[in-house]
């Protein structure tokens, strides 16, 4: 099975922090999921990062053939 992957704009960002976003398809287009990594930018916390994933409910109990 293959999946595209799609930058998105995510209107998260704060003065602290900023967010990346992704959207992953299947082959027909029809999302999957979503990956969301955010950065800190305080100096304190500029080594911290978290990583949130997200599966489309109906995908979360299909096996890959």
């Amino acid at each position: 099975m293959s999946f595209r992957i799609t930058p998105l704009t995510d209107p998260a960002d704060t003065p602290r922090t900023r967010r990346l976003a992704w959207l992953a398809s299947d082959a027909d287009s029809i999302p999957v999921g979503t990956a969301f990594l955010r950065l800190f930018t305080d100096p304190g916390q500029a080594h911290l990062a978290e990583l949130t994933l997200g599966v489309h409910p109906t995908e979360r109990h299909r096996r890959a053939a």
